[in-house]
């Protein structure tokens, strides 16, 4: 969309199945009809049932096979637009018992559909592995001192990291920046 819709006119835009639909159509199409099944270029054929079909294959799909809309009945798309935009145009997110209200469906379908959302955007969760803004990243060598090895367990190889584990961190840079870190094989530049 060239300019943001308000909520009311984004809700008459997508107020039908057969509008979402359309859309993601458009979204999906927009290099060429191809089969999502077979990959094929062919004519793609609609039926009347918001489904279509491959002419090389055979085989059915709706527009919504593959996306975050996954198994979802068809009927449910308009709440899935509603849903999206209202979970990206709220600056600290949304809770599932609010959007819930809003779309009118169940607390739990309200949480699936914000899993849904936030993975497909990649916006952080609780068990998200993505920082973002200035990222502050060093290594670090962790393993104790070769003399203090004992005799069975010492490489004999020389000192520094020899024998250490590397550790990988990053951290996002602010008070509240969130930090992690990972272990890697070795420090080189394509590591």
């Amino acid at each position: 969309m060239a300019k943001p819709l308000s909520f009311v006119a984004f809700t008459q835009k997508f107020a039908t199945p057969e509008a979402c639909i359309l859309h993601l159509e458009k979204i999906r199409f927009k290099d060429g009809e191809s089969c999502p099944h077979c990959g094929s270029m062919g004519k793609i054929y609609r039926r009347s049932d918001l489904a279509y079909r491959c002419s090389d294959c055979g085989r059915n799909f709706h527009m919504i096979y593959g996306t975050m809309f996954g198994k979802s009945k068809i009927k449910m798309l308009p709440k899935w637009f509603a849903a999206i935009w209202i979970e990206t145009h709220h600056s600290k997110g949304i809770s599932s018992v609010q959007l819930a209200k809003m779309i009118g469906t169940t607390q739990k379908t309200a949480w699936f559909m914000l899993q849904r959302i936030r993975n497909a955007f990649g916006n952080k969760d609780d068990d998200d592995d993505f920082l973002s803004g200035i990222v502050e990243i060093d290594e670090t060598y962790i393993g104790g001192k070769e003399k203090n090895k004992h005799k069975s367990k010492k490489l004999n190889a020389g000192r520094g990291t020899v024998g250490k584990s590397v550790a990988f961190g990053m951290r996002e840079k602010g008070e509240d920046g969130e930090a992690m870190v990972v272990h890697v094989q070795d420090a080189k530049g394509a590591t």
